[in-house]
């Protein structure tokens, strides 16, 4: 028997009282609570008969609407409109994923106009103006005893198989005021840079930081409670560690996170340091989200034609720089990020050429690969080598560049005689096959990249706009 949707519960329905009459509860408020309580509310149907008569009245407008066959099925009748149209290829798995975040997209735009009315944020009109004083501290009241989330959704699975495109359509066809997408790499950035500067500008002393958590946090759910991070890993211990904090003080302030991955929450940080430290989220990650396999083997990425940029596909890459930048001006650049500089050894105003060592083998992260694909549209790598398990920093380094320039459709050029399937050995190259020392983490991770490398070689996304 499948589960009932989680629901975000509503108040007791108006009632009109009558002179020399006793009260009753108003039909239509009737009809529409017993409906949400059909659906899940934790109210008996009983409290309908046993609430106590009030004296006075209130008359309320419920905002939430009720949860139908037809509402849940909306998000299945656009992606088959997809599909038919021919933008996408009809997966089963895929759809059986959809289904499952049908519930899920019928409930959240009714949870994220309560969400911002109990904050404040909704847009006030004369009416709220003048009994907002005799109103707030009974709103106050009432949405912090039933204001409960709805559960996210956590889907994992094997490269390419679908997972971003899932999440991308999802928030397409969901009615939301705001919607928050972005990298988990980027999310993480954005976090510690924001913990920086509040630590630095207001002089918060260390013991302060978990206070400095719910300051930034609330800014996060300030516009929306929904957020919708793309490629959840841990493998960071700085991470690792704060996660729960961070998620923490997001689900405590109503937040409903969507997420993908290639792996379950259970594998997460794998044989990382500390990790019995980092347990305890693992385990709200799978009480606050719905945790789902696309159980498929399928690498849509890998099925394209590999085109390799601009021009003969065996052209060089020197040959393929001349044709991209033709008659612009080419001259070294450095961008700037917080107190460093990154040395770019060729640059036009769109356009960037790098050496694997000039980004790889230099001490530089996530931050600065974001700055570059944001700076150019087209960035030009050259000197690719095969790497082995006594490189694995610059590996993770790669990984990471792959995952922001893919993140934000920046083209990159590689050479012709690349073969981005052998540049990291597989695991069963590997003779021990535990712990991170061994390379296992980076092997795992370098499977998104290969399928990611082998997409952002294609006609397709390299001539989208």
């Amino acid at each position: 028997m499948p589960m009932r949707p989680h629901v975000t519960p509503c108040f007791y329905p108006p009632q009109i009282v009558r002179a020399g009459s006793r009260a009753s509860p108003a039909p239509k408020a009737q009809s529409i609570y017993r409906a949400i309580c059909k659906i899940g509310v934790n109210r008996p149907r009983s409290a309908l008969e046993s609430h106590p008569t009030p004296r006075t009245t209130l008359s309320c407008k419920l905002s939430i609407k009720r949860f139908s066959s037809a509402s849940k099925s909306k998000l299945l009748e656009f992606y088959r409109q997809k599909v038919n149209s021919g933008t996408l290829q009809y997966d089963a798995r895929q759809e059986c994923a959809l289904e499952k975040l049908a519930s899920l997209h019928a409930i959240l735009p009714s949870y994220e106009k309560l969400f911002l009315a109990k904050n404040k944020k909704l847009k006030p009109n004369w009416l709220t103006n003048k009994l907002s004083p005799v109103l707030d501290g009974f709103l106050d009241r009432f949405y912090a005893s039933r204001l409960i989330p709805p559960k996210g959704f956590y889907i994992y699975g094997d490269v390419g198989s679908g997972k971003t495109m899932i999440m991308d359509l999802f928030l397409e066809a969901v009615d939301l005021r705001f919607k928050h997408r972005t990298h988990f790499n980027s999310f993480m950035i954005n976090f510690h840079e924001s913990l920086f500067h509040d630590r630095t500008s207001k002089g918060k002393p260390e013991k302060a930081k978990v206070d400095l958590i719910d300051l930034i946090t609330d800014k996060m759910v300030e516009k929306s409670p929904v957020l919708c991070l793309d490629e959840f890993q841990v493998t960071d211990i700085a991470d690792a560690m704060i996660l729960s904090r961070l998620f923490g003080s997001l689900w405590s302030k109503g937040a409903v996170i969507l997420t993908t991955s290639n792996r379950h929450p259970d594998e997460l940080y794998k044989h990382g340091l500390q990790r019995e430290l980092f347990l305890p989220f693992i385990e709200s990650l799978k009480q606050h989200c719905i945790v789902h396999d696309i159980d498929s083997s399928t690498d849509y990425r890998a099925q394209s034609h590999q085109y390799n940029g601009p021009g003969d596909p065996e052209e060089s890459l020197e040959d393929k720089w001349k044709k991209i930048v033709h008659n612009q001006i080419v001259e070294p650049r450095e961008l700037q990020l917080y107190s460093r500089k990154i040395v770019v050894p060729r640059a036009t105003e769109h356009a960037a050429w790098f050496t694997f060592d000039d980004l790889c083998v230099k001490p530089l992260g996530p931050a600065d690969y974001k700055l570059i694909a944001s700076t150019f549209r087209v960035i030009f790598l050259a000197d690719i080598p095969v790497m082995t398990l006594d490189n694995r920093n610059e590996a993770r380094r790669f990984i990471t560049l792959i995952d922001e320039l893919y993140d934000r459709r920046a083209k990159l050029i590689i050479p012709p005689d690349v073969q981005v399937q052998k540049l990291f050995p597989t695991i069963s190259d590997i003779r021990t096959r535990t712990g991170v020392a061994t390379g296992e983490e980076e092997v795992f991770a370098f499977a998104r990249t290969v399928s990611r490398l082998l997409e952002m070689q294609t006609a397709k996304y390299l001539e989208a706009k």
